[in-house]
């Protein structure tokens, strides 16, 4: 018996790293929007549905479809980024400001998509790269592996020597629904 895709798309969230006496972080999570969308399977292994996606800050998620970036969020534009997201205070004294600062998007997901999540810098050279015309997905897809870079963290320094990632905090997820 096959298991529903849907019920084993992770849910997360991508806190920065930082000191016990930092009070600030961004975060974004993505998960499925509860179950399949109803319709009929693309095939009799494939599957659709949605998803829906929360974040304060600039960590971003990517969602990829036959070899093309078809979702960025929170931020679309390599531009965009800057030195003073929105930030959730660990202790927040107005709960609905940090409410007002949560920005939401919805989407399709179906067989065979690929999810990236990362933080600031990554994701920064993650549009940078796509809107070049690159495939950064291919990039990331394939660290570690005989044909990709050797490993992540040697790929992060030699990706900051070359000046192409600002020196701060990396971290990747990277969900592909089957």
């Amino acid at each position: 018996m096959k298991a529903r895709p849907w019920a084993d798309v992770a849910t997360f969230w991508l806190p920065k790293a930082g000191s016990a006496t930092e009070e600030y972080e961004d975060a974004s999570w993505v998960g499925p929007d509860g179950s399949p969308t109803g319709e009929a399977p693309l095939t009799a292994d494939e599957y659709r549905g949605t998803w829906r996606a929360i974040a304060v800050g600039d960590s971003c998620i990517f969602q990829v479809r036959n070899e093309q970036l078809v979702a960025s969020f929170p931020i679309s534009e390599p531009d965009a980024f800057g030195y003073s997201p929105p930030l959730v205070p660990s202790k927040p004294t107005d709960p609905k400001a940090v409410i007002r600062r949560i920005v939401r998007h919805r989407g399709d997901w179906q067989s065979g998509d690929s999810f990236y999540a990362a933080t600031d810098a990554l994701a920064a050279w993650f549009l940078h790269s796509a809107h070049a015309g690159e495939r950064p997905w291919e990039i990331l897809r394939d660290l570690g592996t005989d044909t990709g870079p050797p490993s992540f963290a040697e790929w992060v320094v030699e990706r900051r020597a070359a000046g192409a990632m600002h020196n701060d905090d990396v971290t990747l997820v990277r969900i592909d629904i089957w």
